[in-house]
């Protein structure tokens, strides 16, 4: 299957029995349309491009747009959503697109584990000036005229699997949705949270990155600090403690808990690993997470909060941790000494 427009088709008529089946009427909910568009690519229209072998959602010329596209000469086909950054005659201007760019970034950081199995890419002028990275905030160079930015799948040409398109399309919804409801969206229901309800279970893993190949060599480096803080502390934890250890332990309300201790009371302890120069570096990033794991609504209410960094806690940090403490909020220290 070679031709966009049998693909597309193909994914319309799967669509019905699939969360992507719900675009149209999510966009006339959300945008307040007259009237909702019966497919997702309608080929009778210029968003079906045949001879260059594109296409996007009907509608989808001044959003972020879910797109499919045969990649000639990477002899692959790509799924996924993407932003057009070149003028056309129904976007003169793409000053509308540049807010929603922000979204994305927005979603991108509070989402990264999420979007772990896509992959980002950059075209300008029908080249691709980026290859294949990791699902990555949008630099501002990417945001000069003309850019295409992909996020999303791809298959060699001989392995189009529709079904699996169709998945994937639906998987991006709440990206799309973020990106595109913006504060006027009225009376359209946030997405049902999918977060894993909390659920200790003991064993901890403890490797190397598994992401050398994905991320930047900066997040390489901090998730080995990681790795090394968590292997000292487990073996420290368990010589001076009764606790039961478990890692990546859902919070109930989005994100996994670095390491839980478990103890026989049926208490747990929160442990949240940041490598830092400074405590209040390790901090400042730790406290927030650690507060949302405990206080949120569906998380586990802690015995204690521990914010664990190889940066050694100095006198204002600790005093500051001290007044925390004295308002209720059981948060603590721990440093672990890299040798």
């Amino acid at each position: 299957m070679t031709s966009i427009s049998a693909i597309a088709t193909a994914i319309n008529e799967l669509a019905p029995d699939h969360p992507i089946g719900k675009l149209q009427e999510l966009r006339t909910k959300m945008k307040q349309l007259k009237r909702t568009a019966s497919v997702i690519f309608d080929i009778s229209r210029k968003s079906v491009n045949e001879k260059e072998g594109w296409a996007f959602h009907t509608g989808g010329r001044e959003e972020i747009q879910f797109n499919i596209g045969i990649e000639r000469k990477q002899d692959r086909f790509r799924f996924g959503v993407a932003f057009s950054l070149e003028p056309s005659r129904s976007l003169h201007d793409i000053a509308p697109l540049l807010p929603k760019i922000e979204r994305f970034n927005e979603f991108v950081r509070n989402n990264f584990e999420a979007l772990d199995p896509f992959r980002m890419w950059v075209w300008r002028k029908n080249e691709i000036i980026k290859n294949d990275t990791a699902v990555r905030q949008i630099t501002s160079d990417e945001r000069e005229m003309p850019s295409f930015i992909f996020l999303g799948k791809a298959v060699p040409i001989t392995a189009i699997d529709v079904p699996e398109v169709v998945r994937t399309l639906g998987e991006l919804l709440p990206l799309y949705y973020f990106v595109e409801s913006g504060p006027s969206a009225n009376g359209v229901p946030q997405f049902p949270a999918s977060h894993l309800p909390f659920a200790f279970r003991e064993g901890v893993t403890i490797g190397e990155s598994n992401s050398s190949r994905r991320r930047p060599q900066d997040s390489i480096d901090v998730e080995l600090r990681s790795n090394q803080i968590k292997r000292i502390l487990c073996e420290k934890l368990k010589n001076e403690t009764a606790l039961k250890l478990g890692d990546e332990i859902p919070s109930g309300n989005g994100g996994k808990i670095d390491l839980v201790g478990s103890l026989p009371s049926g208490e747990f302890d929160f442990y949240e690993i940041k490598p830092a120069i400074f405590a209040r570096h390790a901090i400042r990033e730790a406290l927030p997470q650690l507060l949302e794991y405990s206080f949120r609504r569906g998380g586990k209410a802690a015995r204690r909060l521990i914010i664990v960094s190889q940066a050694p806690l100095d006198r204002d940090s600790d005093d500051f941790l001290a007044i925390l403490r004295a308002k209720g909020f059981p948060i603590y220290y721990q440093h672990v000494l890299l040798v």
